[in-house]
């Protein structure tokens, strides 16, 4: 149903000033090589499923590229979506997960993911620091945070590994690989080796703060 080339994804609960979402769109379209941007985001451990550097609001001075921006607030290209060349991925339903997966579906097909110093928001962390609150969805389903990311896991390392070549599937298994992948080390290691290198690879890049989820 959109119409317009720039896609705002917001939580129902955030307060978004009009500086803030000229910022992104102008961020989207002039970053090089950027298909998502976001106000806050991570450097993550895809083996280690947690995040290596969080990056929060107003700890950045400039744009910086990152493995994943966070979900409650992020633009996209929307012509991405009409390509096929991302997706929100059903699998995680009804929520965690996805804006991993959605950071690694940038970098298969050749973007970055930027986190952009905008401040004119407000956001309170919800679901993903309640683990044991009761989440329900469709019509009778519920499992509590620590449930889904147990699930989701899962899910999203036999997804990537195969994608990565490092997992066979079978013929018929859910999330077999459709696109021809890059090597393993690039598609699955954290960007966070290009600011600090192979040695120390943990390490905080020196504009972000080493503040984890």
């Amino acid at each position: 149903l959109a119409t317009q080339p720039t896609l705002f994804i917001l939580n129902a609960d955030i307060r978004v000033d009009r500086p803030a979402i000229e910022t992104l769109e102008g961020a989207l379209w002039n970053l090089p090589a950027a298909a998502v941007v976001g106000p806050e985001g991570s450097f993550f451990g895809f083996y280690t499923y947690e995040d290596i550097v969080g990056i929060r609001k107003g700890q950045v001075p400039g744009p910086q590229f990152v493995d994943a921006v966070s979900g409650f607030f992020f633009a996209v290209k929307r012509d991405l979506f009409n390509r096929r060349i991302l997706r929100f991925e059903d699998d995680y339903t009804p929520c965690l997960t996805e804006e991993w997966d959605l950071a690694l579906q940038v970098r298969q097909a050749g973007y970055r993911c930027y986190v952009v110093p905008v401040t004119g928001y407000e956001h309170a962390w919800g679901i993903s620091r309640q683990p044991d609150k009761i989440v329900r969805y469709w019509r009778n389903e519920q499992a509590t945070p620590r449930q889904i990311l147990a699930r989701n896991r899962i899910r999203f390392w036999r997804k990537w590994l195969s994608a990565a070549g490092e997992l066979v599937l079978g013929p018929g298994e859910p999330n077999g690989p459709e696109l021809p992948p890059p090597s393993g080390s690039a598609l699955l290691q954290s960007r966070i080796l290009e600011i600090t290198g192979p040695v120390g690879g943990e390490q905080a890049p020196s504009n972000a703060s080493n503040q984890n989820k």
